[in-house]
Order: C-alpha cells, then sequence, then structure tokens
C-alpha cells in the first residue's frame, strides 16, 4: 500500500513500516476521546506574546520568506486515507478531504488517493484540490 517513494521518504524521517502500520491502524479504529478539564487560557496552553517578541517572530519570517523559502508538508496518501477513515468511522455520509497539488508529483499523489478512496471506502466521497498542477479526475 505504500509507494517506495513514500518507503524512501519515511525512511529518511526515521519512519520504520512498523509505525505506519501502527498510525494506519489506530485511523482505523478511531483515537480515544480527550478529556477536557479546562478552556484554554493565557497560560494555560495559549501564549501572550509581547510586542517585541511578535515583532522578532515576523522578523524571522521576513528574513526566511526573503530567502525564496515557504513551507511545505509532506502528506502521503496513507495518511489522507486514514483521515477518510475516521470520518467514516464517525458516521459521515460523505467523506469530504481537499488538498492541493503544486508538482507533478503532487498531481500523481493525488491520483492515487482517489483510486485508494475509491477502493477503500465504505461511503461516498468528495476529493477536492486546489494548486497550480491540479486537474479535474473521475474515478
Amino acid at each position: 500500500m505504500i509507494s517506495k517513494a513514500d518507503q524512501a521518504l519515511l525512511s529518511k524521517k526515521g519512519i520504520s513500516a512498523e509505525q505506519v502500520a501502527e498510525q494506519l491502524k489506530t485511523f482505523k479504529t478511531g483515537f480515544p476521546f480527550l478529556k477536557i478539564e479546562s478552556a484554554a487560557t493565557i497560560g494555560q496552553g495559549v501564549l501572550n506574546p509581547s510586542q517585541s517578541e511578535i515583532d522578532e517572530y515576523l522578523k524571522i519570517w521576513d528574513s526566511y520568506c526573503a530567502e525564496g523559502n515557504s513551507i511545505l508538508k509532506f502528506v502521503p496518501a496513507e495518511t489522507v486515507l486514514g483521515v477518510a477513515y475516521e470520518q467514516q468511522k464517525r458516521g459521515a455520509d460523505i467523506v469530504k478531504i481537499v488538498t492541493g497539488a503544486n508538482s507533478v508529483e503532487e498531481e500523481v499523489e493525488n491520483l492515487r488517493i482517489t483510486t485508494l478512496l475509491k477502493k477503500e471506502l465504505k461511503v461516498p466521497y468528495i476529493f477536492v484540490s486546489g494548486g497550480t498542477h491540479s486537474k479535474i479526475h473521475r474515478m
């Protein structure tokens, strides 16, 4: 179920096949509900940075962007399928997934995601993808 490219990336990140299997199992069986003790407040899960800290964070971000950097997050098809399983498990009448495709590789991965959703889900799904390499397709 995991492509060779995904295996290489997971290996590079130090994630074993057993860890992936365990994570997928958790997506299929579900996560336990968390016990909420209280609302998040400043000092209890919410930060309240000073203006000088905000200015410093913005300076770091602007410098990062000025170097031509951007934030990208690899989300393999198996992870998307796990999210879809969780929606299905919670009783969704239709599963809704939104991703992006800004390269040929991401476009191909989106086609793979569509194939997995069609093969694995027992409920209808909507899979929407934006970005420079998104293509309309139907399976």
